[in-house]
């Protein structure tokens, strides 16, 4: 965690990057590292529960999220295993979180959840909760890439492509072509991040 959180850091002075850094409930001085990534430029934070080892509902996050508040944005991957309640992450669990701490700016990767999108609808509407597309166009069924689509505000969606598994350019293609996109509303998905105060 820390030198990944050191190497975002280094990352800043990249012209048209916006790094995020990471954090676990398990280390001891999480509230100091937050604080240095906060000093230090950082305004995003990274969470995959399922390669880090912890759930996503774990008490020991609550006062992480209580401290991120108003602060920062949170990205996290969510899904994979079912059923919902046994895996780390799923979207119940990010949309508890968005319920007790409103003011956290929250992404929820993969379309609100790979493998879970028969639950984004049902656990997220009515939040403001984003959505990203990286590393979900290959597998979401039609019904639901439509359905979560038509049903939740356009401002939600952000587009990400999880390079370099999936080509940038290749995964823009796939979005406007998978949605049925005009130009307009694929630039709308494209420039949606503009808004989230990262920089």
């Amino acid at each position: 965690m820390i030198p990944a959180n050191r190497w975002a850091i280094s990352l800043q002075k990249l012209a048209g990057v916006i790094p995020f850094g990471t954090l676990h409930p398990g280390y001891a001085k999480m509230s100091e590292e937050l604080a240095f990534l906060y000093d230090h430029g950082i305004r995003g934070i990274k969470l995959h529960p399922d390669f880090q080892g912890f759930r996503l509902d774990a008490p020991e996050l609550l006062r992480l999220f209580a401290a991120m508040e108003g602060k920062f944005t949170i990205m996290v991957h969510i899904g994979d295993l079912l059923p919902p309640q046994q895996n780390p992450s799923c979207p119940f669990k990010i949309a508890a979180i968005k319920k007790r701490f409103p003011g956290l700016q929250i992404i929820a990767a993969h379309f609100g959840g790979y493998r879970h999108w028969q639950y984004v609808l049902e656990a997220m509407q009515g939040l403001e909760i984003y959505l990203d597309t990286s590393s979900c166009l290959f597998a979401i069924p039609e019904n639901l890439l439509q359905q979560i689509y038509r049903s939740l505000p356009k401002h939600l969606f952000l587009f990400g492509s999880d390079y370099p598994l999936f080509d940038a350019s290749a995964e823009m293609a796939r979005l406007q072509y998978r949605l049925h996109l005009s130009d307009r509303e694929l630039e709308t998905i494209l420039t949606n991040a503009n808004n989230l105060g990262l920089c």
